[in-house]
Parts: structure tokens; sequence; C-alpha cells
């Protein structure tokens, strides 16, 4: 027996809200509706929409309980929680408890120290994955921070902090006002009240021209080249023998 369809609508606007939704899906289910409500077959508009009669048949109860807006697919609720409220709120004090390196095994929370002890505690097996997603919800983000040992001496730790600081050199070492560097680029010049202590204009410029000796260039020589036999700027002249 074929179902009534609901007489609040008809076939231009079921038409009409086809082509304003923007779900394709939702769009064929609503014109397989509207060609009922003109009366073809219901094999005919099942095909419209991609479906078979009984498909149709069951999107036409929903049409008739929830209009146009039934014929949108729904989102699945998915599984349920396996924790409850209670467990939630306990699991996040854990979190925010430091562990117990005697009982829990670690000196601090991850997901695989955390997972064991959902699984000890409340009886309940996760994967890593679903703990981070716990974690997400409870409003906990991953932080990565360096470990502490258990019996790190903090004392000790001062100490060593505060000699390493007085044991650096106060003195800074002196920067080279030469024209280059040795790897090609040019040096940056010293201020212009650092010149060989020559007074300085209004402008921030030297009264007198001031003279850098110029440094002599070395070259730097691949290993890997065979060195060439240097040849001597001047030769030694031996005298010739008088002939006898």
């Amino acid at each position: 027996m074929a179902v009534a369809l609901q007489m609040d609508y008809d076939a231009v606007r079921v038409r009409q809200a086809a082509r304003s939704v923007k779900d394709g899906s939702q769009a064929r289910r609503l014109l397989s509706i509207a060609a009922v409500y003109e009366g073809k077959p219901w094999s005919e508009a099942a095909s419209l929409g991609g479906m078979d009669r009984q498909t149709l048949r069951d999107w036409i109860h929903r049409f008739n309980a929830e209009g146009t807006d039934g014929m949108a697919n729904r989102k699945a609720s998915g599984a349920p929680r396996k924790l409850t409220a209670a467990q939630m709120s306990e699991l996040a004090r854990i979190v925010e408890t430091v562990p117990d390196v005697g009982r829990d095994g670690v000196v601090r929370w991850q997901r695989v120290g955390l997972r064991d002890v959902i699984e000890r505690r409340f009886g309940v097996a996760y994967h890593e994955r679903s703990v981070s997603r716990l974690l997400h919800e409870l409003g906990f983000s991953h932080m990565s921070v360096r470990p502490h040992h258990p019996k790190q001496d903090a004392e000790a730790v001062e100490t060593y902090k505060n000699g390493f600081a007085q044991a650096l050199p106060t003195e800074s070492r002196p920067c080279r006002t030469g024209p280059g560097s040795s790897s090609g680029g040019r040096m940056n010049a010293p201020w212009p009240e650092k010149r060989n202590g020559a007074p300085v204009g209004t402008h921030g410029h030297t009264t007198a021209p001031i003279t850098r000796p110029m440094l002599p260039q070395c070259l730097s020589v691949r290993r890997h080249l065979p060195r060439r036999p240097r040849k001597s700027s001047c030769s030694t002249v031996l005298p010739t023998p008088p002939m006898s």
C-alpha cells in the first residue's frame, strides 16, 4: 500500500526547496518526492533520486514527520563514552597531580602512562590516540618540558649556574678594525670618537682625516690543489772561471 503524502506541500513547493538547498543528496530526495506529488510511478520517482522503492518509502515517512529539513543527512552520534562524568573528573585530577615514581613508574605524564592508569583504575582499555581525545575534552594540551630527575639536587644546580656565570670572561674579544675580514666581507668601522682619540665635529665626523694602515691580504689556498714551487725573486749569478 502506498504511503500518502502530507497536504501542506505540493510538487511546486518541493521543487523550489530542492533548488534552494546546497546538499545534493537532499535535493535528489526532494525531487523524488516531487515526482510522487505529480502522480508518477514510485519506481520512476525512486530512480530520479538514485534509490529503490523501499528507500523512497522510508524517506516519505520522514518527510511527513519533519518536512523538507528532514531530507538532509543526520550526523552520526558515534559510540558512547566509556568513562562516566565522575571518572572524567577523577582523570583530570590525576593529570594535574605530579606522578609518583614508585607507584606510577614515571616522572611526568604521557599518553602511555595515562592509558595504563585508566585501565588499572577504571578497567577501561583505551588507545593512545583516544587518550589524546580525552585530554582535549578535559581542556589539556600537549606540552613537552625538560625531564626532571627525582634525585636531582636543586641547591647543587643553583651553585653550578652561579659558578658558571662567574667563570665567564668579563672583557669581550677585541674587534678587528682592518679594511676586510678573512671571509671576504668588509668589517664595520669603529665609531668616530674612538679613532685615535681625535676630536669629533658637530655632525659626527672627525675634524682631521684618519689614515688606517692597510693590512696585508692573505689569500686562502685550497689544500686539495697541488702546490707550485715558488720562484725566487732574485737569482745569484756565479762568476765565470777564466779561460786558460
